[in-house]
């Protein structure tokens, strides 16, 4: 049987310590066996990432270089970019522990970029998330920076542009991070781990393989007690781990394998998303599959809340700065929709990031920036999402994972429960149509980070704030001679090309 090993559903890695992070000597790790998947040399399914990661003293270096082409990913030609000539782009490899160092070149045409490291959670090293109007500029065409961080957590994300809608057009690619399990598996014994990935633009998919189970053993970055299911529910930025084992052969050769978007987030025109779960057996080729879906009810929510069990538990102790936001979209006097947050709709300016605001002292943030300055040192934020419109959005937060303290339909009031006992982690989240969603997240990572809705259109047009972290511990990182000089590169090119900032600056085309 042949599998791959990374599915995306929509477009279907020098060591030393630092702050915040403790690491044994430097050594490098041999992995586990099929029958010890839980354990990761001197650590294992158990060890609190959080605080803990081997020191492998190894360095993983790419090169990436973006691209224009044409191409026809539906049969039919278009434009596309690329990285080293392919999309997707390279998958990235790595250990748990290990730095990992990108040296990325624009040789776009016509346009700026920036590759943000998907939930990648850059512990004390905020600069690295490369994140426009946050962290930097855009880099301009003919301009190569180097990027490096080190592989604090393990498992499956992606990379993709933070600029434009070029992430849909092309710039994006998987990543992983080897590491312990919370399941055995043993592709020789017929058990394959496949890492889905929805880096779709903007609706959820119901992921199956018919007449098989799937187990599911993570969520985003969080590993989790294993549990069965027929199909999973994967919103946008979501990632799962699941183990598939190959023992229907007896009923057949070819069964199919369906990512099937869902008409409670989105309009859709292709509901025919497939690929073919072939057994290979002598004399047999791949043939269309005639099986049948499983039964399922179209949604727009995640998976059940009690599914999601961290290994790793920990508990969301104590209540510290609480940030209520009722999101809305209306029409400005231009005709163009803006969404809101809270009081304001979301505006950076990208050739002004947040990061050379605070190297420049110059911390009088804007109404639209939508910053909230919060304390370190291990504080809790609570934030609450309300969603007054029929439309359920994706939340995704750079940085950390956040605790889902509460999640379900209708108003969330102080009556509301909060589980607060190891409740599920992970950094991307469905806020319910009509509906709240309640999270918390320690500040124990110093840094500017975006929270924001990731459909594509709605990061344009302002579904967006961000967390401004123990600025004093965050300043030391920051290299205002590099943000300076990429920034001069990008106004030198946006003033050449008539280039303007039409829309929030984090995703602006």
């Amino acid at each position: 049987m042949h599998l791959h090993t990374i599915l995306a559903a929509g477009w279907l890695a020098a060591s030393t310590a630092y702050a915040g992070l403790s690491s044994p000597s430097t050594q490098a790790c041999a992995g586990n066996t099929p029958q010890t998947r839980d354990q990761w040399c001197d650590f294992d399914i158990h060890t609190d990432y959080y605080t803990q990661a081997p020191d492998t003293g190894v360095v993983r270096e790419y090169w990436l270089e973006l691209g224009n082409t044409t191409a026809a990913p539906d049969g039919i030609p278009r434009d596309v970019l690329t990285i080293n000539g392919t999309s997707p782009g390279p998958t990235i490899y790595a250990n748990w522990g290990d730095w990992v160092r990108f040296h990325v070149y624009n040789g776009l045409e016509n346009n700026g970029t920036s590759i943000h490291w998907h939930n990648v959670r850059q512990n004390h090293t905020n600069p690295q998330d490369v994140t426009n109007s946050i962290t930097q500029c855009p880099t301009p065409p003919g301009r190569s920076i180097t990027y490096e961080w080190r592989a604090t957590q393990y498992g499956t994300t992606y990379y993709h542009s933070h600029f434009a809608l070029q992430a849909w057009d092309g710039i994006y690619g998987a990543i992983v991070i080897n590491g312990p399990a919370s399941s055995n598996y043993d592709v020789d014994a017929g058990s394959y781990r496949l890492r889905l990935v929805n880096g779709g633009m903007s609706n959820l998919f119901r992921f199956m393989i018919d007449d098989h189970n799937l187990t599911v053993i993570a969520a985003d970055f969080v590993p989790i007690e294993p549990y069965n299911t027929t199909s999973l529910n994967i919103g946008v930025g979501q990632r799962y781990d699941v183990i598939v084992t190959a023992n229907q052969a007896h009923a057949g050769s070819d069964f199919w394998m369906r990512a099937i978007p869902q008409e409670a987030c989105a309009e859709i025109e292709n509901t025919e998303i497939k690929g073919i779960f072939h057994y290979e057996q002598p004399n047999i080729v791949v043939a269309t599959p005639t099986t049948t879906a499983y039964n399922y009810t179209d949604s727009c929510y995640d998976e059940p809340l009690s599914s999601m069990v961290p290994v790793v538990a920990i508990d969301a102790s104590g209540v510290g700065f609480t940030s209520h936001n009722e999101a809305n979209v209306i029409m400005n006097s231009a005709g163009l929709y803006k969404w809101y947050m809270g009081p304001t709709t979301f505006k950076a300016e990208w050739d002004n990031p947040t990061l050379l605001q605070i190297a420049h002292g110059n911390t009088s943030w804007t109404k639209t920036s939508h910053v909230v300055e919060v304390e370190g040192n291990g504080k809790w934020v609570i934030v609450d999402i309300e969603m007054t419109i029929n439309v359920p959005h994706p939340i995704h937060l750079h940085g950390h994972d956040f605790f889902i303290l509460a999640q379900g339909d209708g108003s969330y009031t102080s009556n509301t429960t909060l589980n607060t006992y190891n409740p599920p982690r992970r950094d991307t989240a469905m806020l319910p149509a009509l509906g709240y969603l309640v999270i918390a997240f320690k500040t124990d990572n110093p840094g500017a980070w975006l929270l924001h809705c990731h459909i594509g259109w709605h990061q344009s047009e302002g579904f967006a704030m961000q967390f401004v972290e123990s600025m004093s511990q965050l300043e030391p990182m920051i290299d205002p001679s590099a943000l300076e000089k990429n920034c001069a590169a990008w106004d030198k090119y946006a003033a050449a090309n008539s280039i303007e900032e039409e829309d929030s600056g984090i995703y602006s085309e």
